[in-house]
């Protein structure tokens, strides 16, 4: 009806619009009338939109203004105490390909509510979301970088085309105009074999979907393999010099057209594919390419296809044929050529660029929270270690809060108990039978002790982590002031565990040392092995620049090579001013006299004659600092000089 949608100012989303993105406004409103009258929800800012069904089936977003959804779209709206939007958007992003192969239906599967409502996700606590979700949000940054620079130099490819040659319909030039049929030597058309959506395994043969075209690039993971026991009725695959035209797709897609750089003989074309061989007297691969591609000709194509709205689109053989094309002199289209082969090659940079940065994240998001926040398979704790775990938390909250988070952590108390101290024990005695291991007491206290309860209260914090400890040791685990459990070397004696807890703290009182210093050398330090501890902790800053930059060099070298003026690998800063290129350039000298002046010693001088134990916390401090640094670093996409 009219009024619900004439006038209307409040956004409605379509299944279509979900693009992975933040959907600030969309295509079309309603208005208050069709909230009021009709089954319409107003869905509030930061809820997570998922296509239920249809083609879009699985495409994500998130609403940044309220908004309503068409009866495809299923919304989500995250509990904000202990859920993140943008992590459980990885999460869910992740999820994907498993959520869509539980749907029910053939080619477009729908998706229930009920699926979406069973699925079980890692929750660590928010500030570990937060760090997850910023190295997710940071890889995907830099990703579409890369594709924004890669659908640039698409463009320019065009503006090339147009420039050389102007529109082939206008003719602006006056270019000879001919037939398609005149300036080719041969088309031929495939044959549609039945074929499987599964990974096709060398010298396979595979049948190619009519997407391996419409990207205007051949991409032959497009394909179905082809079982043995088929009988081919005819086989023609893509050669080097090809072009490759699709004859029926949708109305926008319908002839779309590719060019093939090298032989792909396992690869059959379907009957929707045509192989384009060109008379390469008159006209180049290349142009023949673009020209059948240039939008006013594409036009053409379109008017000339048959068809009806819903269905697919098809242009005959002989029509196709018929069409003028222009033919400007073939060393021109050469040139032409040339400047392509040119443009291919940036392409290929940059899509080997594209390839690396997946490679640097390759783990999913569910998986990435899982080992930071699981530590996988933590051996089972002894009664004894259970007990005083229990006595311990039990002292540390209410019986609400406890109640609270065994809710929120998904563990069941089956104690009857009202003790605070005896429930815990059940319960953590229980889930690790179950489990035959200790991750969900783990997971229980990294909630339970996370440092946000103890905002103005941190020296209670600091005793309550001191006293767990005192217990974790044993089991060669440590809980950190940042809420994190770490690995350390086992205790084997209570006096021993006790030493560590007094040593330790009185080391580094008042001092912030850097996880990352702590990660090289926690054995060192708690064996009280200065040398060792700083020597470590130097190799380790050296090794996170390598694993930063991807860079494998060492001292001097690597710092040159990363923090470069010119084409730096790693920035401080944006490099802008001046003084920020000072501050740059600085950083980078007190990297190289870290090395040059702590590490390089160190690794050259014998420990006997090492007097450096009462200088060590000042060491490791200055190493926490560069550490620290780096943690502001921006991976700046470029390779070096």
């Amino acid at each position: 009806m009219e009024r619900y949608y004439e006038g209307g100012k409040i956004p409605w989303v379509k299944s279509g619009e979900l693009r992975e993105t933040v959907i600030n406004d969309t295509e079309e409103h309603v208005t208050e009338e069709a909230l009021k009258e009709t089954h319409l929800k107003l869905v509030p800012s930061g809820a997570l939109l998922l296509a239920m069904y249809g083609a879009t089936v699985g495409r994500l977003g998130i609403l940044g203004t309220p908004a309503t959804t068409n009866q495809a779209i299923c919304h989500i709206i995250p509990d904000p105490e202990i859920a993140g939007v943008r992590y459980l958007f990885h999460l869910l992003r992740a999820q994907v390909p498993n959520i869509v192969a539980r749907g029910v239906g053939g080619a477009q599967p729908n998706i229930s509510q009920g699926i979406v409502k069973d699925l079980r996700i890692p929750l660590p606590p928010l500030d570990e979301q937060k760090r997850i979700t910023d190295i997710l949000d940071r890889a995907e940054a830099l990703r579409a970088k890369r594709r924004v620079s890669l659908a640039q130099l698409d463009e320019l490819s065009q503006c090339i085309f147009f420039d050389m040659f102007g529109d082939p319909v206008g003719n602006p030039r006056n270019w000879n105009v001919e037939k398609v049929q005149d300036v080719i030597s041969q088309i031929e058309a495939g044959w549609s074999a039945n074929g499987e959506h599964r990974h096709r395994e060398e010298n396979e043969y595979a049948v190619l979907k009519i997407s391996a075209v419409t990207q205007g690039v051949f991409l032959p993971e497009e394909c179905k393999v082809i079982n043995n026991d088929i009988e081919f009725k005819k086989v023609v695959t893509p050669e080097k010099g090809d072009v490759l035209f699709s004859r029926a797709n949708t109305l926008e897609l319908v002839g779309a057209s590719c060019l093939i750089r090298e032989n792909y003989p396992y690869l059959l074309l379907p009957d929707k594919l045509w192989k384009i061989r060109v008379n390469e007297e008159k006209i180049c691969p290349e142009y023949c390419r673009f020209v059948l591609s240039y939008p006013t000709i594409r036009h053409e194509i379109s008017k000339l296809s048959t068809g009806t709205s819903g269905s697919m689109y098809n242009i005959s053989m002989e029509k196709f044929r018929l069409i003028l094309i222009t033919v400007p002199p073939i060393p021109l289209q050469c040139e032409f050529a040339r400047c392509i082969a040119s443009m291919e090659k940036l392409k290929a940079a940059h899509k080997a660029s594209l390839a690396e940065l997946d490679e640097l994240f390759p783990l999913s998001s569910t998986e990435l929270s899982e080992v930071n926040c699981k530590m996988s398979a933590v051996p089972p704790f002894s009664e004894g270690q259970i007990e005083a775990l229990a006595r311990l938390l039990g002292e540390f909250g209410s019986g609400s809060d406890i109640s609270r988070v065994l809710s929120n952590r998904g563990l069941v108390d089956k104690s009857r108990q009202s003790t605070k101290w005896r429930r815990l024990y059940w319960v953590f005695l229980d889930c690790q039978r179950q489990h035959s291991c200790a991750n969900q007491i783990i997971d229980f206290i990294q909630s339970f002790l996370v440092p946000a309860r103890f905002v103005g209260r941190n020296d209670e914090l600091e005793a309550n982590r001191q006293q767990l400890n005192t217990i974790l040791y044993f089991s060669g685990l440590e809980y950190g002031k940042d809420g994190k459990f770490r690995q350390c070397e086992a205790a084997k004696t209570l006096d021993e565990a006790e030493k560590r807890v007094r040593t330790i703290r009185a080391k580094f009182q008042g001092r912030k040392i850097h996880s990352e210093v702590l990660k090289y050398c926690r054995p060192e330090l708690l064996q009280d092995n200065y040398f060792h501890a700083v020597f470590e902790a130097s190799k380790g800053l050296a090794q996170r620049i390598r694993d930063l930059s991807g860079v494998q060099a060492d001292g001097a070298a690597l710092i040159d090579k990363v923090f470069s003026i010119e084409k730096p690998i790693l920035a401080i800063n944006s490099l802008r001013t001046e003084t920020e290129r000072s501050e740059h350039k600085g950083f980078a000298l007190l990297l190289k006299g870290c090395f040059a002046a702590v590490r390089n010693p160190l690794a050259h001088e014998p420990k006997i004659l090492w007097q450096g134990e009462d200088d060590a916390a000042d060491y490791l401090s200055l190493i926490s600092l560069l550490n620290r640094k780096l943690d502001e670093c921006t991976v700046t996409g470029l390779r070096g000089d």
